[in-house]
C-alpha cells in the first residue's frame, strides 16, 4: 500500500518538536510533504526527504486543494501529523481525505500545554466560530468541534512528548527529547517572556510579581519577548513593565521561537505566564531558574494538575 506522510505545522515551537521527532522516526524520510506557514530551513540533506508547501498567501492556500487532489490519486494511506484540529488547514486537509476513503493514522506534534491540558471547546464557542468564518472565506472544510481539538474524530496512532503523562489517549506514546545545552551563564539577566491574552490576568498584577522577583533576585537587565500573536504596540504588560522595574527591558524582536534562541543570549533565569516554552528551556538548559505564574487562572475549566507535575519534576518555581 502506498503512503505518504502529511506533515501540518502553524508555528517555529512546532517546527522545533517536529525537528526532535525526526530524530526517532526514519519513515519519514520518504514519502513527506509538510505544509507550513513557517520558515523552514532544515540542512541540504534532509532537503531531499521533503516537499514543502508554504501557506502564507491566499493563492498558496487555494492550491491546497488541487495539491491533496493529486495525493489521493497517488497514495491509499495517510499518516497525518498535526499539533491539533482546532485549525482550519488541519481540519481540511483530514475531511478532504477522509472523503476520499483513504486510511488515515493521526500522530500529535507536541504543541503548548495540549498533551498536559487537554483544551476543550464548545460547539458554539468563539473560536470554533471564528474557524468556520475563515473557512468558508478561504472555501475550505471544517466542523465545529464537540470536546478535545487533539482527537476530536478518531483515536490517535501516536502521540509524541517529551513526558509519559500526557491525557489524550493513543495506540502509542513515543518519547522525544532536545539536544542539552547546558552550558551555566554567571550573570544577571532575566528573560521575561509576554502572553497573548492579556484580559486574564491583569498587566500590572503580573509586573507586581515580576518586579518582586527582580528585586529579591537582584537582575541586573530584563530581556522581553512578545508573545507570537501580539503586537508590541498593543502589548500592555511590556508598557506596565518598563514603567515599574528598575533595571532595562530589553526587546527580543525576531520570529523565532525562543527555544531556537536561548543559546544567543546569556539568561540565568526565565519568567512567563502559562507558557510551555519554560518546559522546553528547561529541557534544553537545565540550570537556567525558571519561573511561572497564573496557570489556574489563566486555562480555568481546562486546567489540569500534569502540568504541575511536569513542572516539579523539572524544578520550573510557581510563583503567586
Amino acid at each position: 500500500m502506498q503512503k505518504c506522510n502529511l506533515i501540518i505545522l502553524f508555528t517555529n515551537a512546532q517546527y522545533l518538536h517536529f525537528k526532535n521527532i525526526l530524530k526517532i522516526n526514519n519513515d519519514l524520510k520518504k514519502n513527506t510533504i509538510i505544509f507550513t506557514r513557517v520558515k523552514i530551513n532544515f540542512n541540504e540533506a534532509e532537503d531531499k526527504s521533503f516537499v514543502v508547501y508554504e501557506l502564507n498567501s491566499f493563492r498558496k492556500i487555494l492550491q491546497l486543494k488541487k495539491t491533496l487532489k493529486r495525493l489521493c490519486l497517488n497514495y491509499e494511506q495517510f499518516d497525518l501529523y498535526v499539533p491539533h484540529f482546532l485549525n482550519v488547514f488541519a481540519q481540511d486537509v483530514y475531511w478532504r481525505l477522509k472523503n476520499s476513503r483513504k486510511k488515515i493514522l493521526i500522530s500529535i506534534i507536541p504543541d503548548g500545554t495540549l498533551l498536559f491540558n487537554d483544551y476543550k471547546v464548545k460547539p458554539f464557542s468563539s473560536d470554533n466560530w471564528k474557524r468556520k468564518l475563515k473557512s468558508l472565506l478561504f472555501g475550505l472544510k471544517y466542523k465545529l468541534i464537540k470536546g478535545s481539538i487533539i482527537s476530536p474524530y478518531q483515536q490517535i496512532n501516536t502521540v509524541y512528548s517529551y513526558f509519559e503523562n500526557v491525557v489524550c489517549e493513543a495506540r502509542n506514546i513515543k518519547k522525544i527529547c532536545f539536544e542539552m545545552k547546558d552550558h551555566i551563564y554567571k550573570n544577571d539577566n532575566l528573560l521575561v517572556l509576554g502572553h497573548r491574552n492579556q484580559k486574564i490576568i491583569s498587566s500590572d498584577k503580573v509586573t507586581f510579581i515580576v518586579k518582586n522577583l527582580v528585586q529579591s533576585e537582584r537582575f541586573n537587565s530584563i530581556y522581553y519577548k512578545a508573545h507570537p500573536r501580539k503586537e508590541l504596540s498593543k502589548d500592555n504588560f511590556r508598557r506596565s513593565l518598563s514603567r515599574s522595574v528598575d533595571c532595562n527591558v530589553i526587546n527580543i524582536e525576531s520570529e523565532e521561537a525562543i527555544e531556537g534562541l536561548i543559546e544567543r543570549y546569556e539568561f540565568s533565569a526565565v519568567f512567563a505566564v502559562a507558557s510551555s516554552a519554560l518546559i522546553s528551556i528547561k529541557l534544553i538548559k537545565p540550570s537556567i531558574d525558571c519561573y511561572s505564574y497564573g496557570y489556574k487562572e489563566y486555562f480555568g475549566e481546562n486546567y489540569n494538575k500534569n502540568i504541575h507535575d511536569v513542572f516539579n519534576s523539572l524544578n520550573i518555581k510557581t510563583l503567586g
